[in-house]
This record gives structure tokens, C-alpha cells and sequence, in this order.
């Protein structure tokens, strides 16, 4: 039994697998859609804005140039953390004011960077603690976890998910490359019966109908084993309808 801890640029993932002989089998999948590796960047760039206002009394965020700029040196600086404890951020003619360019300089530190995300790392446990709980496991009944996407090279992340599940993680596993290798082995599964590999999926959120009245109700619940059927009968809403527009949702609100 594995733990994927995936986390992208933009969403957050965790899938618990059972792997047998040649057949990956997801137990459950949770996720944050509004929690990414962005989300570290915003607070990179907010910490250097705030400095460039307090130093200048210039706004960097009216301008869309200067602003495209501390957002590349954001996401910089938090690359450079990933193999180093801190990162120099420099940003020549930054932007102009009363004919004047300003520059910034700052050295951003490992244990500052750590300060200014630790709340969104314990997000991400949150959805963790809800994998574990559909999955029906605890930590202690996990075989191992692999971390995918660029964010979790950082070391703070690497050491709150050691923290977490209590055992190292697979670093010897490219975070970038696992997505594309694993895609490209079920693709081949999927065309060739022969490969002898099988993936039994879930669906990540629940599936719903629209009904009368602006809700929805649940046709297929999350961590459904994929492909699946369900058939629910419902009524028209007036006399002598003819038409109806089907409206598919998915998540958990009603």
C-alpha cells in the first residue's frame, strides 16, 4: 500500500494505491483544487511587494510588467530553495517612479521561505487525514510514499510529509517524470492486453444530476471503482413536458 503525494502548480492530490502483482488498484483519491505550487510563489511575492511599498511607497502591483517580473523571480527563488538554504532575489529596474528606476535586492532564507508557507504544507495534511479515513488505514499500514510534482523537492516539504507519515519518502523517484512514465505505461496497457499491467480506478468526486429547485443529487459517490453504472429514476417537473436540459455536476455540495 503506497501514498501518492501529489502536488502540482495549481491543485493538490493524494491517492492511496494497493499494488499486487502487476495490478494498481486506488483505495481512495482526495484533493484541494485551490492549493498548488502558486499558492508558495503568492507568498514570495507578496513579502517582496510589501518591501518594495515600504522602502519606495510604489504599489508593484498596479504594474503588470514590474509585476510579471516578481512573479518570475518568486518562483525562482523558490526553485533555488530546493537545493539551497537560501535564494538571492534581484530584480534590476524593477520599476520607474518620478523618472527615477528602482531595483530590489533580498535574500530570501530557507527557514523565512518555511515561516511564510507553513500553513499551506498543513493544508495539504488535511486532505491526507481524509484520504486515510476513506482508505479505512492508518499511517502505520502504509508501504511507502512517492512524491510527485516540482513543489515537493523542497525540503520543507519533504520533512513536514516524513513528519506526517511517519517514514521516508521515495526520493530516488523523479516528481517530474512520474506522471508522464505512468501514463505512458497504462496507455500501453490499454492497447495491448499483453503488458500484464491493470489499473482499477476511482472516480475522484462524486457525480450528480441537477434537479428542480437550483440542487443536485448524487448519482455516482466519489471513490466509485471505475468504469461503473448507476440508474436512478426521476419525474418531470410539469404536466405534458416535453424536454428536458440534463445538467452533470461533479463535487460534494449538494
Amino acid at each position: 500500500k503506497v501514498v501518492i503525494y501529489d502536488l502540482g502548480g495549481g491543485t493538490f492530490d493524494v491517492s492511496i494505491l494497493e499494488i499486487g502483482e502487476d495490478v494498481f488498484e486506488v483505495l481512495a483519491t482526495c484533493g484541494d483544487t485551490y492549493l498548488g505550487g502558486d499558492d508558495f510563489d503568492d507568498r514570495v511575492i507578496d513579502l517582496l511587494a510589501d518591501r518594495v511599498q515600504a522602502e519606495h511607497s510604489v504599489n508593484v502591483r498596479s504594474d503588470p510588467y514590474a509585476f510579471a517580473k516578481l512573479r518570475m523571480a518568486a518562483e525562482a527563488a523558490k526553485v533555488g530553495l530546493s537545493n539551497s538554504d537560501t535564494a538571492q532575489i534581484s530584480i534590476p529596474d524593477l520599476i520607474e517612479r518620478d523618472g527615477v528606476k528602482i531595483s530590489l535586492e533580498y535574500t530570501l532564507g530557507a527557514k523565512e521561505f518555511d515561516k511564510l508557507t507553513r500553513d499551506l504544507i498543513l493544508r495539504t495534511f488535511k486532505v491526507c487525514d481524509e484520504a486515510l479515513q476513506q482508505a479505512g488505514l492508518t499511517v502505520r499500514d502504509l508501504n511507502g510514499v512517492i512524491l510527485v510534482g516540482g513543489p515537493t523537492r523542497l525540503p520543507s516539504i519533504r520533512k513536514a510529509v516524513r513528519d506526517y507519515f511517519q517514514r521516508e519518502p521515495e526520493t530516488d523517484i523523479n516528481p517530474d517524470e512520474i506522471v508522464a512514465i505512468g501514463a505512458a505505461i497504462h496507455a500501453a496497457s490499454l492497447v495491448n492486453s499483453e503488458t500484464g499491467s491493470y489499473l482499477l480506478d476511482v472516480t475522484p468526486l462524486t457525480l450528480r444530476l441537477g434537479i428542480a429547485g437550483g440542487l443536485s443529487e448524487p448519482i455516482i459517490e466519489r471513490n466509485s471503482p471505475v468504469p461503473i453504472d448507476h440508474t436512478r429514476v426521476f419525474t418531470t417537473v410539469s404536466d405534458n413536458q416535453d424536454a428536458i436540459a440534463v445538467r452533470i455536476y461533479q463535487g460534494e455540495s449538494r
